[in-house]
């Protein structure tokens, strides 16, 4: 079984070296496939790093007009607007889950309604405490962003906002963006080994013509 795979690699390294046109132009190219690679990989981080620190500011933003919203309805105590207020921003897709705390932690309005009336476990009452009047981000991955805010008057806090939601957005676009960065590449690869082959054939015809 190996005996003619050795062949193949043997008849391979023939071919190879009989071939410096062969050689140049596919070095130059595996060379250029390699810088390639490493800049569009450097460019790929960067622009997820840039399309998911987006997403998470939209998500903030997103729990602050919420939370701004559901002010004048704690103070009433408002259970069935603030319901309304949970229920109308589940309609975007990507929002997985909406909470609307007491100050102790309570739920008063969560777009499960298995929820209502119950602590959330992950987050105990010293957790809020602790995140004073600041949003806070809980999770923060490539699949969800959580995000808490205050819900505040008169620079007090009287409750909490928590919202999830899904990347699915964020990974769609970076599924572009890597999509058509392999098509460019592969267009560019197929232009730059044919310019090398050009070249090569250029570089070698003289030695060709001495041999013969």
């Amino acid at each position: 079984m190996m005996l003619p795979i050795w062949k193949s690699f043997d008849r391979a390294k023939q071919v190879w070296g009989k071939s410096i046109h062969r050689q140049i132009s596919f070095s130059f190219s595996l060379i250029s496939l390699f810088i390639f690679l490493v800049f569009g990989y450097a460019f790929f981080v960067y622009e997820r790093h840039i399309l998911y620190e987006q997403g998470t500011e939209r998500t903030i933003r997103l729990a602050q007009l919420l939370s701004l919203s559901s002010v004048p309805h704690m103070l009433s105590d408002d259970l069935a607007s603030l319901t309304e207020i949970v229920n109308e921003a589940k309609q975007d897709k990507d929002t997985k889950a909406i909470f609307i705390l007491s100050i102790q932690g309570e739920v008063l309005a969560s777009s499960n309604n298995a929820h209502v009336a119950k602590d959330v476990p992950s987050l105990t009452s010293q957790l809020l405490t602790s995140l004073g009047g600041e949003a806070r981000v809980l999770r923060n991955s490539a699949e969800l962003i959580d995000v808490v805010v205050p819900i505040r008057v008169s620079n007090r806090n009287i409750g909490w906002l928590r919202i999830e939601r899904s990347r699915e957005f964020d990974n769609a676009n970076l599924f572009y963006i890597a999509e058509s960065g392999a098509a460019f590449v592969l267009l560019l690869m197929l232009s730059i080994y044919f310019l090398a082959s050009r070249l090569a054939y250029r570089l070698t015809i003289g030695l060709m013509k001495l041999e013969y």
